[in-house]
């Protein structure tokens, strides 16, 4: 990151003044708006990489709360790191401010200190979230200036197609710049195969239930999805095609691993096998293995030999007997649950064979 981009949102300019004079000498860019209102264009027209909100206008004590609404805007129209500096942190309410990359400072003695303690702790996720932003915006702009080319060529004669293509084909086309895992290199976290929360308001096949009623530390009490997607679009005009949803029942790791065929191995060659005939290819044996994420799903696997029917109506049903959706596989782990089911309710059945005569066989060969 070049310059840190600051924007203070405060009515209170002798509040601020002695963080801006302390950050003038870090070559920090900082800028200081009074308006509470102007403050949601400043975030889109300036783009900072953190804001320093205050949340009353006025006297702290008879002020009105104008930074919780400041606070919203700025959650839903471009979210970057947010220090609250204010003398009234009382009146804050929002439950969305235990993000992370939120913190809380309150104004008085030692808090201008603080203040700069915060700023110098968010920095470095502020300049990974500038970083992520630059490249989702390169990628925007290459995946609009590639599909306006085809859109111009089939929709000559018709201006309304021609951009509604545009829109339709840049936003599938930057789905797959996204997409394109290569282009930002290095391995996937375990956890990175989740899209949390889910995307599509429509289930789909590799969604993570839980049931309502249920903790977050029960694997037992989770689902994966394997009804295919194109089954389970309910709309205003569509109705699913199907009134009950397949999916696996999930367990501890510790049991399924204990029903594969090399579930009893030595614990020093366990780890060993575990890594390259499960994690590696994705399932072994009819269990996927699923990758824990903290307070939300635990690490667990689906067994996908034991299966059970929910009624679509009780997805998203939050009282007792119904599932809530807590994340969706990304592409192409979704794809991968497809294949894994296939090869474990597809497969033919062969009757056993002699394999150590057969591999006599092929030793003698090598």
């Amino acid at each position: 990151m070049d310059k840190l981009r600051l924007l203070f949102v405060d009515d209170e300019e002798t509040d601020v003044n002695p963080a801006l004079r302390r950050l003038k000498g870090t070559g920090a860019e900082c800028r200081h708006i009074q308006d509470f209102d102007a403050a949601i264009d400043q975030v889109t027209t300036i783009l900072p990489d953190m804001v320093i909100l205050d949340l009353v206008a006025g006297d702290p004590s008879e002020g009105e709360d104008e930074g919780s609404s400041v606070f919203a805007k700025i959650w839903e129209r471009r979210f970057c790191p947010i220090i609250f500096f204010s003398a009234r942190l009382d009146i804050l309410s929002d439950t969305r401010a235990d993000h992370p990359f939120i913190r809380q400072i309150k104004k008085g003695p030692g808090g201008v200190e603080r203040l700069m303690n915060a700023i110098a702790e968010l920095r470095p996720h502020a300049a990974a979230m500038r970083t992520a932003e630059d490249f989702v915006l390169r990628k925007a702009a290459e995946a609009l200036r590639d599909v306006a080319t085809y859109a111009f060529r089939v929709h000559a004669a018709d201006e309304k197609a021609r951009d509604d293509a545009i829109i339709r084909s840049g936003r599938r086309r930057l789905a797959a710049l996204m997409d394109n895992l290569s282009a930002v290199g290095g391995a996937l976290a375990s956890w990175e195969q989740y899209v949390i929360p889910p995307v599509s308001e429509h289930a789909q096949l590799g969604d993570i239930l839980r049931k309502a009623t249920a903790t977050s530390e029960d694997p037992t009490a989770f689902r994966l999805v394997l009804t295919p997607s194109c089954d389970l679009v309910a709309t205003k005009d569509r109705a699913p095609k199907v009134k009950s949803v397949l999916v696996a029942r999930c367990c501890p790791p510790k049991k399924g691993i204990a029903q594969c065929s090399w579930g009893k191995a030595k614990a020093n060659k366990l780890g060993d096998k575990i890594k390259s005939m499960m994690l590696r290819q994705g399932y072994c044996e009819g269990f996927v293995p699923l990758a824990g994420v903290k307070d939300h799903i635990p690490t667990m696997m689906a067994d996908l030999r034991d299966l059970r029917l929910i009624p679509f109506r009780q997805i998203g049903a939050e009282g007792r007997g119904g599932y809530v959706r807590i994340a969706s596989l990304d592409s192409p782990f979704r794809e991968l649950i497809a294949w894994a089911y296939m090869q474990s309710a597809c497969r033919p059945g062969l009757p056993d064979r002699d394999y150590d005569a057969w591999w006599k066989e092929i030793e003698n060969l090598l």
